[in-house]
């Protein structure tokens, strides 16, 4: 028998007598470019091959707000349906991780998952839990695998009762946090901002989608650099898009001028739609409320280094603290898809192009005094280590050298690695000085 729940949206088979599969996905995404190599990757590991191996049941996706986990995963769950690698069906499940109106609790969402399958009301959630995998394992002795997509988690202890115990299943977990924990296994996807090409042939695709015959899609150049101001990223992307396709006059070059002062780019990057706004500002407020008070800190003075990226070392200085603290800091901001460790493991941070101005906004509501403290401290770090490098470059007797470097070799290291950073940290110093003798 198949049973429809009263939304008209849930439907399921209470036995083996009726093989209709459960499919409650929302609608593939118009346009996915620049994510074919990530989602080949996903796709392998849902493939009904990889289940013959040690793959991990659980996925999840992470990365900074907007960057285009959800419309993966429906792109990769469609996909795998229409494969046939799910005879069972697909459900998804959104957990509103990051709703101001609050999350969906754990027991919330298997409740949801019971009524997908059928399952009867229980007393307790731990026995609602029992009999949605003792349900899966049915399906999973039936040659019935299922694929279960929980979107927008904000912890592991939110999905932790959705995994399967069955490998015949799966579940891709879409998250803007790193999901880990002592009982929660998964394989990890960090999604990092499109490369260039891939970005302006997301906004190509739009305007294309639109007005096929559209004669902006000749300015490749004005696009390309509208991508580039959008720091190719994916939801700033597809505002720049809207904003196009609603006023086809618009020439792009209009859109790039307002979108090249840094200062109101977040400001221009807002879509409005019969009352509804979306904004990338309001995504990534979002997840910074969620920061501890002293994490919101550091993520706001990370605005003020000038340069490409920072040390864990610059970064201490930057905030005042003690280096294990900082690194503890700095991986909680990348924990939470703010930051991310550029290569992992180096020991460098690296924010988006987007985010930074966005901290960089922040960052003024705090006190002149307080900036201009903790820029000294940057300031005064990357000074003494200049002078120090400097000693081990130009000093060719046995006497004594600062122990900031190993030797010289560490020295040049050094340099190469924080040269872009130390131009823009003169530079910096030089506009701070100009504009404060005005």
């Amino acid at each position: 028998m198949i049973q429809v729940s009263g939304d008209g949206n849930t439907v399921c088979a209470s036995g083996p007598e009726d093989p209709t599969p459960m499919l409650r996905l929302p609608a593939e995404p118009t346009h996915l470019a620049g994510r074919e190599k990530e989602a080949e990757a996903v796709l392998a590991l849902l493939a009904p091959s990889s289940r013959a191996r040690a793959t991990p049941v659980v996925s999840v996706l992470s990365g900074l707000p907007g960057i285009g986990k959800t419309a993966l995963a429906l792109h990769v769950a469609h996909q795998a349906v229409a494969r046939g690698w799910f005879p069972g069906g697909a459900l998804f499940l959104h957990l509103r991780g990051h709703d101001p109106a609050g999350p969906v609790g754990a027991e919330e969402a298997v409740g949801t998952l019971a009524r997908a399958l059928c399952v009867d009301d229980a007393v307790t959630p731990d026995e609602q839990t029992g009999l949605c995998q003792a349900a899966l394992n049915r399906l999973a002795d039936e040659g019935r695998a299922v694929l279960l997509i929980a979107d927008d988690a904000s912890s592991a202890a939110q999905i932790e009762r959705l995994v399967p115990a069955r490998s015949a299943h799966r579940l891709l977990v879409t998250s803007r946090h790193l999901l880990t924990g002592p009982s929660f296994q998964a394989r990890l996807f960090g999604l990092d901002e499109l490369a260039p090409r891939g970005a302006a042939d997301l906004i190509a695709e739009a305007l294309r989608h639109a007005r096929p015959d559209d004669p902006r899609l000749r300015e490749t150049d004005a696009i390309a650099e509208l991508a580039g101001h959008c720091g190719h990223h994916p939801l700033a992307l597809q505002i720049a898009a809207s904003l196009l396709t609603t006023d086809p006059g618009r020439p792009i070059v209009e859109l790039v001028a307002e979108l090249a002062d840094a200062h109101t780019r977040l400001d221009v990057l807002r879509y409005e739609d019969g009352g509804h706004t979306t904004a990338v500002q309001a995504a990534f407020h979002l997840s910074y409320q969620r920061l501890l008070p002293h994490h919101r800190q550091l993520f706001r003075l990370f605005a003020l280094n000038p340069g490409p990226d920072t040390s864990t070392d610059a970064a201490a200085a930057l905030w005042g603290q003690p280096r294990a603290r900082t690194r503890n800091g700095l991986a909680a901001l990348a924990q939470a898809g703010l930051l991310a460790e550029q290569p992992v493991g180096s020991g460098r941070w690296r924010m988006h192009d987007l985010l930074r101005v966005y901290a960089a906004g922040l960052v003024e509501s705090d006190s002149a005094k307080w900036r201009s403290t903790a820029f000294a401290r940057l300031l005064n770090h990357c000074q003494k280590l200049v002078q120090a490098a400097n000693a081990h470059l130009h000093t060719y007797d046995d006497g004594p050298l600062p122990d900031d470097f190993r030797d010289r070799a560490h020295a040049v290291q050094w340099l190469e690695d924080e040269r872009a950073n130390v131009m823009a940290l003169i530079a910096g110093t030089r506009f701070r000085s100009s504009t404060s003798t005005r």
